[in-house]
């Protein structure tokens, strides 16, 4: 008995032994909305980039790795690399907003890596210049698209990030991108807790069930003489959207894009628009209300104009533009705080009911409005490019009767669609578009 119980206590002294030779790391990775993730292949290297061993976090989330403790290091070095088989980064322009009210201080970040995942042009700070980028990613613009399969970030989730209001920066341990450190003296057993992001990720994921808001635009009919078609897209949500985002397409075979242009959102911008893949039939659209400096855009306003060229005369009454979530994933924030989906509306054009006021002309070497006038006096004409941007503004003296006024400075400006504007001696303005083409 006296031997058996000794033979037991020398297999303990083995065992423990055994242990005691190692060094353990273990923990789990999460997503920066708290899923675990799988499948995450964690490199670990000691100081001199020497690999010890290579593991995988299980359906769970969580890793085990044992080191020799005989191994010499002075510090064990975790990169940890993640590819999924879907598109993961759930970047949308709800994490745009987010990041312009942590900047202008109305609500800061709660979360550790929020601040890095903002820091999108890895300046040490967060500013509007990250926003204007990570939503040049998101329209697609080369060659910073943001459609990679990849998470680029890790990091624990103590981890602590100073922003910079002096030249005093705060860093954390290791590259920026995959490389936590463990010194020797934390081990022979270590937890470790991470977060997985993508630049940008500082939002709240998407809710599974969304109510639509609806973007609307005419169906119009080409005529043999008059190819060019413009197309008002009009928000029809129920709420102001504070941001909007979606993918539109177009058979390049029947149509050209001409350009997009201004409608009534004074915040709307040609920044705000991917058009490198028009070639292909693919627009993207992304905008949002920056607090204090724009507002949302009202239900019934015109977002935009898209001025199209038909390739094909005489095409019947269709609408050459289509809403696809597969260009880029659609999306409305609305001022309560929810997020739509969206869906698109046709409708056929409304007829006149009188004739134009001002008729547009156009050969290839001269533009003219043509007008009647109830009494003399002085004619303001305005020629803007298609965002607002004025051109030219001059007073031209007019007499009663059928007029003309010819746009001259037209003829030195680039192809591209224009906007005019005209205010009578009577008082009443008028306006419209016109398209600058080589042809």
């Amino acid at each position: 008995m006296f031997q058996r119980v000794l033979f037991v206590i020398f297999l303990c002294g083995i065992a423990n032994g055994a242990l005691a030779q190692k060094n353990v790391l273990s923990g789990q990775v999460q997503d920066a909305h708290g899923a675990p993730l799988s499948g995450v292949t964690i490199q670990i290297f000691t100081e001199t980039q020497l690999l010890l061993q290579t593991v995988n976090t299980d359906t769970l989330g969580c890793f085990y790795a044992e080191i020799n403790e005989k191994t010499p290091f002075k510090t064990l070095q975790l990169q940890p690399k993640y590819q999924p088989a879907v598109l993961a980064n759930h970047i949308n322009t709800l994490d745009m907003i987010r990041m312009g009210r942590h900047i202008l201080g109305i609500s800061p970040f709660e979360k550790n890596y929020q601040t890095l995942a903002a820091d999108v042009n890895e300046s040490q700070t967060v500013t509007t210049a990250d926003v204007m980028q990570l939503r040049n990613w998101l329209l697609g613009k080369k060659p910073d698209s943001l459609h990679r399969r990849m998470y680029e970030h890790f990091a624990p989730n103590t981890w602590q990030f100073t922003e910079a209001t002096t030249t005093n920066f705060t860093h954390h341990d290791g590259d920026k991108r995959a490389i936590i450190q463990v010194k020797r003296a934390e081990l022979p057993r270590h937890d470790l807790a991470w977060v997985g992001f993508t630049s940008g990720d500082v939002a709240p994921a998407a809710p599974v069930q969304r109510s639509a808001a609806v973007l609307e635009w005419p169906v119009l009919a080409v005529e043999k003489n008059t190819p060019i078609v413009t197309l008002p897209v009009v928000y029809r949500g129920e709420q102001p959207a504070m941001g909007l985002q979606c993918g539109l397409s177009f058979d390049p075979a029947v149509w050209e894009l001409v350009a997009p242009s201004l409608g009534e959102v004074a915040g709307v911008t040609e920044a705000h628009f991917g058009v490198d893949q028009q070639q292909a039939g693919k627009i993207t659209f992304c905008w949002l209300a920056f607090e204090g400096e724009t507002f949302p855009v009202q239900p019934g306003e015109i977002l935009f104009y898209l001025t199209f060229r038909a390739r094909q005369p005489d095409l019947p009454k269709i609408s050459p533009l289509q809403l696809d979530a597969t260009v880029l994933p659609d999306g409305v924030w609305g001022t309560d705080q929810k997020e739509y989906t969206i869906s698109h509306a046709t409708k056929p054009p409304e007829p006149p009911t009188t004739p134009a006021p001002v008729t547009v002309l156009q050969l290839p070497t001269r533009t003219t409005l043509t007008f009647h006038c109830d009494r003399a006096g002085k004619a303001r004409v305005v020629l803007s490019n298609g965002w607002g941007h004025q051109i030219s503004m001059r007073d031209v003296p007019v007499q009663a009767g059928s007029r003309e006024i010819a746009l001259d400075e037209l003829q030195q400006q680039a192809p591209g669609v224009y906007s005019w504007w005209i205010k009578l001696p009577n008082g009443k303005m008028h306006s419209g578009r016109v398209v600058r083409s080589d042809e």
